[in-house]
């Protein structure tokens, strides 16, 4: 199957744990425009959007994701911004 939301879309992949025991943390696509492909879970836009994984938030102009495996793969392009804060120590 495959998905266009447009205006305040939002795509969650929860929190889950693979097989393996590795824990996936929550992630979060935010953009006016999201064009979804379930069967190859990728995500694409052509327009700006916020990922959001745990405190990490990047925004990108552009946005290409693909998920295998647990492991996903964002390809960002455009004006990319980060704002990565740092882990407290023990």
């Amino acid at each position: 199957d495959e998905f266009v939301l447009k205006g305040d879309a939002v795509v969650v992949r929860e929190a889950a744990t693979l097989p393996s025991g590795e824990k996936l943390e929550r992630l979060e696509f935010q953009g006016q425009h999201l064009h979804v492909y379930q069967a190859t879970r990728r995500i694409v836009s052509d327009q700006p959007v916020l990922l959001i994984r745990g405190s990490n938030r990047i925004t990108a102009n552009r946005l290409d994701y693909t998920e295998r495996d647990g492991s996903g793969e964002a390809l960002l392009s455009g004006r990319v911004r980060a704002m990565l804060p740092g882990r407290k120590g023990p």
